[in-house]
């Protein structure tokens, strides 16, 4: 029995999965097993990974299902490890060598821990940082933090699989799908306590292609779908916290369409933002902004 089993989920990845299962069997800590879940790849990404099955049996399986999206396959990797510890990495993620080491330094030390997540660096598609603030994340109970953000980063993430099998794995619901894990991470946090190595040993790909209107509507409503599931949970004033959120994320999402020059959209979402806040100056001068460039398209069209 190997005492982490990875879960990589895999959907049409054949640009990335080799460095991503390299990072992989470059850690420093060795007693793991990496399960690939092929959730109906069209390319290579199945032959990629069948071909590091091939040179790796002892320590790399995989699992090939029809596509079914990220919370399906992650929950089949689940049910088919065997390690005491979890740890989630995404077909076009990295790690650092000593990633998994530290984690369980930390898991170790701390036993009172169900989760440890790290630091990350942002990374372009070609494997390029992204500058970006180092980011200093609270430890212990965190519920109450995280319901106000996700600062978690999925490929992040260690958790003891016995805490992941109680509370049942990743919601499966469509509605929830681009937000499944902030739902699981809120879950969990509601229950036990978390860790957090300081380090950025994951680096996070920031795919800008499909980002478009569309994912950016479904990415939001799904954000929203997961706080109204979890809001029940939350200790403190529930109604003050809907206000403050909801301006948060339409104020986001505006911003979010505007990278994609969606200026009609965006006007709608800064005046979401107005509704719960009619005082919001920035929701203001952008809403306005945008209703002039969604005209100045339409004029010339």
């Amino acid at each position: 029995m190997s005492k982490v089993s990875i879960v990589m989920p895999a959907y049409n990845a054949q640009d990335y999965i080799e460095e991503t299962i390299a990072s992989v069997l470059a850690q420093t800590c060795h007693d793991y097993e990496l399960i690939i879940v092929d959730d109906g790849s069209t390319d290579r990404t199945r032959d990629i990974a069948s071909e590091f099955v091939r040179k790796h049996s002892s320590i790399i399986r995989l699992i090939s299902q029809k596509n079914q999206g990220p919370s399906v396959a992650r929950n089949s990797g689940i049910q088919s490890a065997d390690g005491e510890y979890i740890a989630f990495l995404d077909s076009d993620d990295l790690w650092a060598k000593e990633k998994l080491e530290l984690q369980l330094q930390r898991f170790h030390s701390h036993p009172e821990f169900q989760l440890v997540h790290t630091n990350r660096k942002r990374i372009h598609p070609d494997g390029q940082e992204i500058p970006s603030a180092h980011r200093i994340v609270p430890e212990g109970q965190l519920f109450d933090e995280l319901i106000w953000d996700n600062c978690i980063c999925t490929s992040s993430v260690m958790v003891r699989r016995k805490c992941l099998l109680e509370v049942g794995g990743f919601d499966e619901s469509p509605e929830l799908l681009r937000s499944e894990d902030y739902d699981l991470w809120l879950r969990l946090a509601h229950k036990y306590e978390f860790g957090f190595v300081s380090l950025p040993v994951t680096l996070y790909r920031v795919q800008t292609s499909g980002y478009n209107r569309s994912n950016i509507k479904e990415t939001y409503l799904a954000l929203i779908q997961v706080i109204k599931k979890n809001l029940d949970l939350y200790d403190g004033d529930a109604k003050y916290f809907w206000k403050v959120r909801m301006k948060t994320l339409m104020y986001r999402q505006g911003h979010s369409l505007l990278y994609v020059k969606d200026y009609a959209s965006a006007c709608w979402a800064f005046g979401q933002a107005l509704k719960y806040d009619p005082l919001h100056v920035k929701a203001m001068i952008w809403g306005l902004l945008s209703f002039m460039w969604a005209k100045t398209m339409r004029d010339k069209q």
